[in-house]
């Protein structure tokens, strides 16, 4: 089993000039080693086999794990702020296998805590549970003419927000700015004094750095004149990040020209080249106490600038301290040297390969963007013709595709997932191209939402790989799905064969307005379905027996995926009530006369009526009477509800005569006067019809 005895902890943070020793160990015994993966910045950079002692451990210093790897980037600065510096700062993570010698099989994997690693060269007094720590900058004191840049490199464990703040001598606050590292390590502060008001008679700068507990305090004195002009120097500190000095001592500045000779078999010397040394000497004009004067000496890279260019430079100290009787010499000196080795090109024998940049394009969810050639050829950087542009690897998230000059559309990616793009590339030839169209999925946005590798050619090269990326912003809609206004449960009359049909009408209520499908589906072989749309749809039934009953499933769905589904339940019937009613004459004004008809019953079945009067007068009544029966029903003044089981005679028919007087004399009659007939639960081998099983008498 390994055993991991000593290992950097999750999330710390090393200095990897520093040492940090991983110990592990496994009682497996000597036939078997340690192969180890080390991944920086998520990217596997080399694996490494770690023999055993004869206890089984094995010892490993990450001491300057990734010091060739870390990215200088020289630049001056010209805003005030934090700049992070994440090309100094990586994610480590080990894994670790165990491996017997004799056949390579891994035995066992373990993994150890993932950290982090910030850039330094040489050792230093780092800890990284420090609130803010200022990285390699000892300077006793900061000489900056008044419109000159001062930068400090700053480590931050990000647990408390930095706060920066710049006093004049009169304690006057000229500047203040607060910044929340909490997803900051390394950075550097850039303070151009230029961007400050800084008042004619200020003598010095207070800069105070708080965060947490720590606070740091720097004095930056204001040289408004010097005996000799003031020299701008930048040098590389022990962590990655080019610093910003000024020296104020004298320069002088030579060319040595040093013949490069070899010695023939006669004895001549031969000169094959003439070696021109470029020296530089600044006195520092700052004193012997200084430790500026060491930080650039100790750098191993310095630039300085020469002949209007910053050139990079060696640099060592000169120091002289010298006593004699009323005579007292000092001398501190920076002496630069680079040996002067002009290049020039071959001009105009070189094809001028193209080069690309990146494409950014931005728009609206569920909305496409457009565009012409023109944007392509802005990122056409060659002094040539474009003549075709590649497109491969591209994320598919929507439509994407070009327009030729016949008009013909031509699709380049779909967002579904037959893409042949995604397995080899696509040429296009530009005078093919009037305008490109994308169009991302409904519903999706992302910055980017779609990504796509892309190369341009003038003909002879292709330029490198760029991309063009779509940005899709959201749009805050209401999200309302679709519905469906439609009846849910039908009677379907069939024949003998069991066969019948009805026509199902629908509405679709779309309030986002986005484009909308309905799908018709059954469940049944029994159950068929024709003219299916958006506005109504055929059911018919097959085979089916009296009280067969099936459904259909309506689905409303838009283009976000949004929806809403329906269930229609049908029912099969050979015999279904027909209910209808006929106003007859009456014999007087102050009477309505009625007939209320049921057919196709089956003979001396059996059907219930519900009968509700509204009689708002005392002087109203109705009289409801079976012409086949005895059966009479008075209502009387007021909210009557009666109800009764009528019997369908030989013919399968039922007529019902209804009389309604109001004797009150008023004009209009019957002001308020309502009958309500419903008909329910037939006898066995009749059914009603759901939307007819209600008749309202209002006179």
């Amino acid at each position: 089993m390994i055993e991991v005895i000593q290992t950097p902890a999750i999330n710390r943070v090393l200095a990897d000039g520093n040492d940090a020793v991983v110990i592990v160990k496994s009682l497996r015994g000597p036939k078997y080693y340690f192969k180890i993966k080390i991944s920086v910045g998520g990217e596997l950079i080399f694996e490494q086999s770690w023999s055993k002692d004869e206890t089984g451990t094995s010892r490993y210093n990450l001491k300057l794990l990734y010091y060739s790897y870390f990215n200088n980037d020289f630049s001056i600065p010209n805003t005030i702020g934090f700049e992070y510096k994440p090309n100094l700062y990586q994610r480590v993570r080990i894994d670790i296998q165990e491996v017997e010698i004799l056949t390579g099989t891994v035995v066992e994997t373990t993994d150890v805590p993932e950290f982090f690693i910030i850039k330094n060269r040489r050792p230093y007094p780092f800890t990284d549970s420090e609130d803010l720590i200022l990285l390699d900058y000892d300077v006793d004191q900061i000489n900056v003419p008044v419109d000159g840049l001062i930068i400090f490199p700053l480590y931050s464990n990000g647990e408390n927000p930095i706060v920066v703040t710049v006093h004049d001598d009169q304690d006057t606050e000229l500047f203040s700015q607060s910044y929340n590292a909490s997803t900051t390590k390394i950075m550097r502060y850039n303070l151009p004094l230029s961007l400050l008001s800084i008042g004619a008679d200020v003598r010095y700068l207070k800069i105070t750095m708080t965060c947490g507990a720590i606070t740091i305090n720097k004095i930056a004195n204001i040289v408004r004149e010097s005996i000799y002009p003031i020299k701008q120097v930048f040098h590389l500190n022990n962590f990655g990040m080019y610093l910003c000095s000024y020296l104020m001592g004298k320069l002088e500045e030579e060319n040595r020209l040093k013949p490069k000779e070899y010695i023939r078999e006669d004895g001549n010397a031969i000169t094959y080249d003439v070696e021109n040394k470029i020296m530089v000497d600044i006195n520092t004009g700052f004193g012997y106490s200084n430790k500026l004067a060491q930080l650039i000496a100790k750098s191993i890279d310095v630039r300085i600038i020469v002949d209007s260019v910053w050139e990079r430079m060696s640099a060592k100290t000169k120091k002289i301290l010298k006593y004699e009787d009323n005579k007292f010499i000092y001398e501190d000196t920076l002496k630069f040297s680079k040996i002067d080795t002009p290049n020039f090109n071959n001009n105009g024998v070189f094809n001028q390969i193209p080069k690309a940049t990146d494409i950014v394009l931005s728009g609206l969810e569920n909305e496409s963007i457009q565009f012409g050639v023109s944007i392509i050829l802005e990122a056409f950087q060659d002094d040539g013709t474009l003549q075709s542009i590649t497109f491969y690897n591209p994320t598919v998230n929507g439509w994407f595709g070009y327009t030729k000059p016949n008009g013909q559309f031509i699709t380049i990616f779909n967002g579904n997932t037959d893409n042949p793009l995604l397995f080899s590339p696509l040429t296009i030839n530009a005078i093919d191209i009037t305008s490109f169209k994308y169009t991302p999925i409904t519903e999706r946005f992302g910055s980017p939402l779609d990504d796509i590798e892309f190369k341009l050619s003038d003909g002879s090269y292709s330029s490198n790989s760029a991309r063009m990326k779509f940005n899709i912003s959201e749009v805050i809609d209401s999200r309302i799905a679709p519905s469906l206004n439609l009846v849910t449960q039908y009677t379907i009359v069939v024949d003998g064969s069991g066969s019948g049909q009805v026509l199902v009408p629908i509405t679709v209520v779309n309030p986002d307005g986005f484009p909308t499908t309905v799908t018709w589906s059954e469940n049944d072989p029994k159950v068929g379905l024709s003219n299916t749309s958006e506005t109504s749809g055929i059911i018919s039934l097959i085979n089916s027996n009296d009280e067969d009953e099936f459904y259909v499933m309506l689905r409303v769905e838009d283009t976000r995926g949004l929806f809403n589904e329906y269930t229609v339940n049908i029912k099969a019937a050979s015999k279904i009530i027909d209910f209808r009613v006929d106003e007859k004459n009456a014999s007087a004004s102050n009477i309505r006369l009625y007939e209320i008809i049921l057919s196709n019953g089956i003979p001396n079945g059996r059907i219930d009526f519900d009968f509700i009067a509204v009689l708002p007068g005392f002087d109203q009544f109705v009289s409801i009477r079976d012409t086949a029966s005895p059966i009479t029903i008075s209502m009387y003044s007021g909210l009557e509800n009666e109800s009764s089981t009528i019997t369908f005679d030989n013919l399968g028919k039922i007529k019902l005569i209804i009389e309604m007087t109001d004797s009150r004399q008023a004009i209009p009659p019957f002001d308020g006067v309502n009958l309500k007939v419903k008909i329910s639960n037939p006898s066995s081998g009749m059914f009603i019809s759901p939307s007819n099983d209600t008749i309202n008498i209002s006179p």
